[in-house]
Formats: structure tokens, sequence, C-alpha cells
């Protein structure tokens, strides 16, 4: 009898430890358009894979595995193969299929787990399709007809269709009920924005009755790549959490994809824990409560003061993106002369012994 016992309340432990949805528990019961992700701009786009001008670090075997969700595919068709590129071959080029067999090795391996994409396509619905059968994606596509409620994250993952695509094409055909025109589901924020400051919510693409809300965050540069310096920036919290606050209150819709270059980089993660409402799992928050920043505006001198006997890192940086203060931080009050700063707008980011990004503030220098 003790032995049935103890089966069944490891059977029971067991469940709990994978009975979750995306990760949480708490997600469960939650519509999918009432979940909040981080999902990767231009995700194939990989500097470790010899894209040039990378818009991310890592695979999209690795981004998946530390937690993103959804992924921005840009798929082209310029000889017979379906390839993954940035507007210009030469920058890099890979097999679609490469991308999609590392997605379905994601999913066949974590069965709670959802994966949304938004394709820029450049080719036909069947030609995507085939893509997708050919690799084993096809029967965990998801099919949700417009005007419909969307399914829970337990319904999809109880039915296994954990994975839904979007494209930004309206070229499907009236069977292919996996395949969503993206603008009839989603609305999103404009995407190219040349420094910090320039960030608002206005309006894009689709209609703000949609179910589905799209915040763009990244700066654009060069060819419309990424910059990590400009992302370690504008990744970290309070500057990302209070722009995803902001556009919920302008388009009195929560944020589900935050879509960000460089995803390591700054708090991308706490941000969409925080939109779903589960407590972050980092440290900042804890770190954060022990620092004091003043005046702001400030003239000649800016002080950090810290509570905790910790090392920190200060790096401040102009609207481009360009490094103008770099200084140790520690216990106690420490002074920061902005004296050789013109007058306008900064951005000051506050790091942690092993340079992750706990923060991100905006400073007004006023001589």
């Amino acid at each position: 009898m003790k032995n049935i016992f103890t089966l069944l309340f490891s059977i029971i432990i067991y469940h709990n430890s994978i009975a979750q949805c995306n990760g949480h528990l708490d997600l469960c019961q939650r519509k999918y358009n009432e979940v909040g992700i981080v999902m990767t701009h231009n995700s194939y786009n990989v500097g470790e894979e010899d894209f040039l001008f990378p818009n991310q670090t890592f695979s999209v075997a690795k981004q998946l595995e530390d937690g993103v969700r959804g992924l921005m595919l840009d798929i082209h068709k310029p000889d017979n193969e379906i390839l993954v590129y940035h507007s210009f071959t030469t920058l890099g080029t890979q097999l679609l299929s490469e991308d999609l067999q590392e997605i379905k090795a994601f999913l066949d391996t974590h069965p709670n787990e959802i994966i949304s994409i938004i394709f820029e396509t450049n080719v036909s619905s069947i030609d995507l399709e085939n893509e997708l059968i050919s690799t084993g994606l096809f029967p965990y596509l998801h099919h949700h007809t417009l005007g419909t409620e969307w399914a829970t994250l337990q319904e999809m993952i109880d039915n296994n269709e954990r994975l839904v695509v979007f494209s930004e094409s309206n070229n499907g055909s009236v069977d292919q009920t996996w395949y969503h025109y993206a603008w009839e589901h989603v609305f999103d924020t404009n995407y190219s924005y040349s420094n910090p400051s320039e960030f608002d919510c206005t309006l894009n693409r689709g209609a703000a009755s949609n179910s589905l809300y799209l915040v763009n965050h990244w700066i654009t540069t060069g060819f419309g790549t990424g910059d990590p310096a400009q992302a370690a920036i504008v990744n970290a919290n309070p500057l990302l959490m209070n722009r995803l606050d902001q556009c919920a209150i302008e388009n009195n819709k929560t944020p589900n994809f935050i879509g960000v270059d460089f995803y390591e980089l700054g708090n991308a993660f706490d941000a969409a824990n925080t939109l779903n409402g589960i407590t972050p799992t980092s440290s900042h928050e804890i770190q954060l409560q022990g620092i004091e920043t003043f005046p702001n505006p400030c003239s000649d001198q800016f002080f950090i003061h810290i509570q905790e006997s910790v090392t920190l890192h200060c790096t401040m940086y102009n609207i481009l993106g360009q490094e103008m203060i770099s200084t140790a931080l520690h216990q106690g009050e420490n002074i920061i002369s902005t004296t050789e700063l013109n007058n306008g707008i900064y951005f000051y980011a506050l790091s942690d012994e092993n340079g992750q990004v706990i923060s991100t503030e905006k400073l007004l220098v006023e001589h």
C-alpha cells in the first residue's frame, strides 16, 4: 500500500512540474490574446551564424531555450529554395527549413510551450505550407477563425496546436485555416526609430480593434539592422516597461508581443512577466530597491546612492547611442560630473558585476 501511495504522489508531483503553459501555471486558463511574450525581430539574422549586421546574437534554437516565444522571419524565394534573409542576400542567407527544424525540435521536447511566428512573406502560401509539411510542423499548427474567441493556452496544449502562424501577406486560401493574415489579427506600432526619444505608440498596421498587439521596440540603424549598444538601453527597465504601459493606455490593450533586438540584453523577459502579472524571476527589482538617483534634471552633478555593498557600473549615452560616460559605482554616494555634457536628453544604464543591465533611465541635463 505504501508503494502505491508513493507512486501516486510521484505522479502528482511529476504532473504538476510539467502542467504549465509557457512556463507558468497561471497562464494556462488565459486566452492566447491575454498573454504577453518576448518576440525577436529578424529572429534568423543571427551573429553566431555569420549574418552581417545581425539583429540577434544567438540561434533560433537558443532563443527558444532561453524563453523567447515569438519569432519574426522574412522569407524569400530568389531561385528554387526558400530562404530567410534581410533585404540583401549578400548580408547572409539560410534555408528556412533549418529554422523550422529547430522550432520542430523544440516543440517536440517541450509539450507545454506555444510559439508564434510573424512571417514577412515573399513567397506563396502554398510554398510556406509545403515547408511546414516537409519539416514536420504542419500537425502543430493552430487554426483560429477571425472574429471568434481565441483558445486558452491549455486548450492549445491539449489539442497539440502549439504553433500560431501569421503572414504579413494576405495571400492564403480559404482552406488554409492555419494561415492567419497578420493585420486582421494584430495591430502594431511603428518599427523605424533612430533613437529612443522617438519611441511612441502610434498605430501603424492593423486596426486597434484587432485582438493582438505588437509593440516594436528596437532602434533601426544602417540597413535596418540591430545595434547591441542601443538594445542594452532600450530593452532595460524602466524604459521598456514604461513604454509598454504607455502603449497599453493609449490603445486600451495590453501588448501581447514585445518585439526586440538582442533579447538577452536588458529586461524583456521581466517585462513580459510583468504584463502577465507574474513576479519577475530575476533579482533586478531587489537590486533597484537599494538605489537612489538625483537630481533629474541635473546641472553639473548627478548622484547615485547605493545602500548595499555591491559594485555596479553606470554607462551614459546620448540619444544617438554614443557612450558619453562610463564609471564604476560603489556603496554610498557616487558623484557623476555632467559638466562636459551639452544640454539635452541622455540615457544612463546601470549594470551588475556580470555586465547585465538592470535599469535604464532617461536623464535631462540643463546647465
